[in-house]
């Protein structure tokens, strides 16, 4: 499993309704983190990805506007087994929705 965190320059309503022409930077990687436990094969398959706010550089300071966090699996083939997404931060965020689809999301936020 192979997980990304990415910021797009969408930072209003009509931006995010003409998504196909947002610019996206990748914030932060991981890859078989060595703080998740092995898979039944044991091999260090897991990612774990914290990300905190860079406030120093515009670029990787987290702020007003659209992210996402892809998933990936390598394997070829039928995939099986779970897979388990957890968001979170230390303090309450106002304001922040999360949402599966750009049209969930424009729902929430209206």
């Amino acid at each position: 499993m192979y997980i990304t965190l990415e910021r797009s320059d969408v930072i209003t309503k009509d931006g995010i309704a003409n998504i196909e022409a947002a610019n996206w930077w990748r914030l932060a990687k991981n890859d078989d983190s060595s703080e998740m436990p092995k898979q039944p094969s044991k091999r260090s398959y897991n990612s774990l990805l914290r990300y905190a706010s860079k406030t120093g550089d515009p670029k990787r300071a987290l702020m007003r506007g659209l992210y996402r966090i892809g998933f990936t699996s390598y394997k070829k083939g039928e995939v099986s087994g779970t897979f388990l997404a957890q968001v979170a931060t230390p303090v309450k965020l106002p304001g922040v929705v999360m949402a599966k689809t750009v049209e969930e999301l424009l729902e929430k936020i209206k």
